[in-house]
């Protein structure tokens, strides 16, 4: 069966979401640095508001995206307290207000990243663990490009260099469970 693809406000708003986030990762890479940090809170609260609004006709999205929010807090916050998941760090003051080490806008990242990807996802493919493994591909694919920009420009604190597999396998597997939820909810 194929699927045609329909371009409508949903798409144009993700479209618009992923041209701030690369244009943003390559502003602070290859442009001006320091007014591209300074504009990622605007960015990821705009991006957080658009991907609301397109979902709020959507059973239960506002509850999913509670869901990614809190446990991407979650998952944050065992990195900045323990070390786990991802790694020792820290977060600067770049990113705002934080809860307990973890800037609040760090949750909104997790939702829409979780959203952004798995849309894409479920529009490409009819089959759900494709989705959810080109849902995490797309993901690894921004960690890939923040990846040498975060210990300048989000992070207090993080040590630099290759991220040990174990981290990314693990990261990975968050990203999977979440692109799964995502994708295969009715």
């Amino acid at each position: 069966m194929n699927k045609q693809f329909t371009f409508n406000s949903y798409f144009f708003s993700i479209g618009l979401i992923w041209l701030f986030h690369i244009s943003g990762i390559l502003g602070i890479i290859y442009g001006d640095t320091q007014w591209f940090i300074k504009a990622t809170p605007l960015n990821l609260g705009l991006s957080f508001l658009l991907v609301l609004w397109q979902g709020k006709n959507t059973k239960n999205f506002l509850l999913v995206c509670l869901l990614f929010f809190v446990t991407g807090m979650g998952a944050e916050w065992l990195g900045v307290q323990y070390g786990l998941i991802f790694g020792d760090y820290t977060y600067g003051a770049m990113l705002g207000p934080k809860l307990d080490g973890v800037p609040w806008l760090i949750g909104a990242n997790w939702v829409i990243l979780v959203a952004c990807t798995g849309r894409i996802a479920q529009e490409l493919t009819q089959l759900l663990w494709v989705r959810a493994i080109l849902g995490t591909a797309l993901m690894l694919f921004l960690d890939v490009l923040i990846e040498p920009i975060a210990p300048f420009s989000i992070f207090g604190n993080l040590k630099v260099g290759l991220l040990p597999i174990k981290i990314i396998l693990v990261g990975q597997l968050l990203h999977f469970l979440f692109n799964w939820f995502f994708t295969t909810r009715k």
